[in-house]
């Protein structure tokens, strides 16, 4: 996924080259997320430029000079029913920018830079998107950029992992339900594995630890294998 930094120089080429240019606050995002560490946080947009406003004034004053916005152009970007004079305009076309800097700041602060602009501006994602809500393996994240696809993630605390795990370990349980080859009955208890092996490391265990002890529960209780169903048991009374 390319960085917002090229995503801008890019926008700005096409500009050159064809007058063609992005909304001033998709542009002002793309300057001001990368920078969303610096700032701390304020659960309003006029709060945090109240606070920051020589920072995100410096910003948008170079998307203005980079992109060439006159008054007039600018002006388009406000809404028939707002009125505001001159030196209050500037602020107005680009309040998405500042809005997306600080969602990123208040409710996203783990994402990236380039998954926060991707969930705020990028219609033509938001319309082919598919919703996932769950724990992938480590290399998912990599194989969906290389295919020129947007992954929209976060990094879970320690906490979220374990819940994360607890859900996951259920859902390859299922799958496992679903499988009709011993194939991929195979493919998803291995799966299954995985699950098991994240559950114990969490622990501070290795799959050998887990594999072990189950080697000493099968001494000492037996395994599976007589397929002996207990129906109830009674008490002898003596």
């Amino acid at each position: 996924m390319k960085k917002l930094n090229e995503i801008y120089q890019q926008n700005l080429e096409i500009y050159k080259q064809t007058g063609e240019r992005q909304h001033p606050s998709q542009l002002l995002a793309m300057r001001l997320l990368p920078k969303k560490d610096t700032f701390l946080t304020y659960d309003t947009v006029g709060r945090l430029y109240d606070i920051y406003k020589k920072e995100i004034d410096t910003e948008i004053a170079q998307v203005v000079t980079d992109f060439e916005f006159t008054s007039e152009d600018l002006q388009q970007y406000i809404t028939e029913d707002i009125h505001v004079d001159e030196n209050e305009m500037i602020w107005f076309p680009f309040y998405n920018g500042l809005w997306a800097l600080q969602q990123a700041i208040t409710k996203f602060p783990k994402s990236t830079p380039e998954q926060i602009y991707y969930r705020f501006f990028n219609h033509d994602v938001s319309e082919n998107e598919i919703t996932h809500h769950k724990l992938v393996r480590d290399h998912v994240i990599s194989k969906i950029e290389a295919r020129g696809d947007i992954a929209l993630y976060s990094v879970l605390s320690k906490e979220e992992y374990w819940y994360a795990l607890l859900a996951k370990d259920k859902e390859e349980l299922e799958e496992v339900k679903k499988a009709n080859s011993s194939q991929q009955i195979l493919e998803e208890l291995s799966d299954k594995l995985e699950v098991i092996r994240a559950m114990a490391m969490f622990h501070g265990f290795q799959l050998e630890d887990v594999l072990l002890t189950a080697e000493q529960k099968r001494e000492e209780n037996g395994a599976f294998t007589k397929r002996l169903y207990l129906e109830k048991t009674i008490s002898s009374k003596k």
